[in-house]
């Protein structure tokens, strides 16, 4: 016969560990929760929570699931009833009371997790116990009042007679006092009447978004435990996968940068865009001008201040994300939806996994942006800037210029502006209705021009106080007010100080409004020098890394250095990187 002291005895959590993962309550609600902290999480922006431990040995009572984050952890009791009878006095704190299973696993989870914080949590589909009887443990108070109105602030120096002796016998029970037992109330969450999950929400492709994504995850977890039976952790991005979402959820930067040189705003277009924004609903309102004029910049400018405004760059200088990724329909349904959903109530699906659901989720946003401006009258404004550049990407899976909204999708209290080179609002490159809603004679479109004579003049004022007036005047004359090419004036004359304006005017193109005219006006000063011609052959072989230093350094072995300037006048630094002023 075996001897009984010799036998080693399994944990709680190991039956639990062995067993399949079921379509029990218990799986049920884990499911919904780890859906919960995803969809928290993709509201936030953040990416903190880790995985998820089924059946955790080490966690006593509260062994069901522990839920763990950088700086959290929590142990999850889960008790169903199918007949879902009253949870009384008798059951939290008798013989066998729960509040001692809680305040045990709550123990073990903060020897185990030292550091982080621990919290604790109850969730059952029985309701509490409403009555009151003078022959139950605490006969003052009714198990359902005071969950309901003490427990959340847990022991308080003004608590009445009947409410102190309550805490007290609570206290005897889980072996904890002052401060120990504070601190372990704070921890202790009791939610009772938890319906079984799924949740459901209105009739909708929302409520079956989620739904699918509920049952994708459940069963993935089922196939995990099936596969990996030894193992406690189901981590994020398993579980980010199952749901069929990117396992980094992080939001792309959408802010366009600082211009190189003192922004001076373009008053007129400032003036006009207000204006339209201010008399337009809904709908659509385009931004046009040459490359270069500070359309980004200026949109930015004008709306950095409003409550509801999202903006989606498509293009960002400096390698701030890839192009292509920006230019995807997909990309860009998942940013503007993940900031949409942080100014209006949320959705119970998760994300958007395809470019379907992305449109249905932009249409309930928008609305919801609707409801809002009825409500409260101020617009949601959503800027799609750089739609040129995604003109330009060849191979898309699907672009972005395919999938933008009709004119008729779009409620008043919701404005789409679309910032742009003109090219890119055309038949053929946008959808026919979209070019329709921002026709030049549509009243919907501002073309931007230049910054007039004054503006040019402050900008370089504020860079080189040396410059005479007549000086100023032929920088303005030779840039066209265009920013982007005074730019380029600056910083060749900024790379040689012996350069006078007018030398650096004329080894320079003539800017008349045509950005591709420019620079392959430019690259004919360069081009003609045979040394020049030998450098621009490097740099095309060269990597994007080093391919500015290569240029510098070649322009150094030389007496006459202009037209290596003329080439590197057009790029900037950022870091330990170089940068082209303008992807054209």
């Amino acid at each position: 016969m075996q001897n009984i002291e010799n036998k080693v005895v399994d944990a709680p959590a190991m039956g639990e560990r062995r067993a399949r993962w079921g379509y029990g309550y218990q799986d049920k609600v884990a499911t919904e929760r780890i859906l919960e902290i995803l969809r928290t999480e993709l509201h936030r922006g953040t990416s903190s929570f880790r995985g998820i431990r089924l059946a955790d040995l080490q966690a006593g009572r509260v062994d069901d699931f522990v839920l763990v984050w950088d700086t959290e952890v929590q142990g999850n009791s889960i008790k169903w009833s199918e007949a879902a009878a009253e949870v009384n006095w008798g059951e939290l704190i008798g013989a066998n009371g729960l509040l001692k299973e809680l305040s045990d696993g709550y123990a073990r989870l903060s020897t185990r997790w030292v550091g982080k914080k621990i919290t604790v949590r109850l969730q059952t589909n029985r309701p509490c116990a409403l009555k009151k009887h003078h022959a139950q443990l605490i006969p003052d108070l009714s198990v359902a009042e005071f969950v309901q109105h003490h427990w959340p602030q847990g022991p308080q120096p003004t608590d009445t007679p009947s409410v102190a002796d309550a805490w007290s016998k609570i206290a005897q029970h889980v072996g904890l006092q002052g401060e120990e037992l504070s601190r372990f109330v704070r921890g202790c969450e009791l939610i009772c009447n938890f319906p079984q999950p799924p949740l459901k929400g209105p009739e909708g492709e929302d409520t079956r978004a989620y739904l699918k994504q509920f049952d994708n995850l459940h069963k993935a977890i089922a196939v995990w435990l099936a596969n990996h039976p030894d193992e406690e952790v189901v981590d994020r991005q398993f579980l980010m996968t199952a749901i069929g979402l990117p396992a980094h959820t992080g939001s792309l930067v959408q802010r366009f940068p600082q211009p190189e040189i003192p922004y001076k705003a373009n008053d007129l277009a400032s003036s006009q865009l207000k204006t339209l924004i201010e008399i337009t609903n809904g709908g659509y309102i385009a931004i046009t001008g040459p490359a270069g004029v500070g359309k980004s910049t200026l949109v930015q400018d004008v709306l950095a201040n409003s409550p509801f405004f999202v903006p989606y760059y498509a293009y960002l200088p400096d390698g701030q994300g890839n192009p292509r990724d920006r230019g995807e329909a997909l990309t860009f349904f998942q940013d503007v939806t993940a900031r949409l959903h942080k100014f209006f109530e949320r959705r119970l699906s998760l994300g958007v996994a395809d470019v379907a659901q992305g449109r249905e989720a932009l249409r309930d946003y928008m609305q919801k942006a609707a409801e809002s401006y009825i409500r409260e009258g101020t617009k949601t404004i959503l800027l799609i800037d750089g739609l040129d550049h995604v003109a330009r990407e060849i191979g898309l899976d699907r672009s972005l210029l395919w999938e933008l909204p009709r004119p008729e999708e779009i409620p008043d209290g919701f404005l789409i502006i679309l910032s742009s080179q003109p090219q890119a609002l055309l038949p053929g490159t946008v959808e026919r209705h979209v070019f329709s809603a921002v026709t030049t004679n549509s009243g919907r479109r501002v073309e931007i021009e230049g910054l007039n004579r004054p503006e040019i003049h402050g900008i370089i004022q504020q860079i080189s106080s040396k410059t005479t007036a007549e000086e100023r005047d032929a920088l303005f004359d030779a840039c066209q007010g265009n920013p982007l090419i005074l730019t380029y004036l600056l910083r060749l004359l900024e790379n040689d100080p012996a350069t006078t304006v007018n030398a650096a005017i004329t080894a320079t193109a003539h800017y008349a409004g045509n950005m591709d005219e420019y620079y392959r006006s430019a690259l004919v000063v360069p081009l003609s020098d045979s040394q020049s011609r030998h450098v621009l052959g490097l740099l095309s072989r060269a990597s994007a890394r080093n391919s500015h230093h290569l240029a510098s350094k070649l322009a150094r072995k030389r007496t006459d250095r202009k037209p290596i300037h003329t080439i590197t006048g057009c790029f900037r630094s950022s870091g330990q990187r170089k940068y082209a002023f303008h992807s054209q």
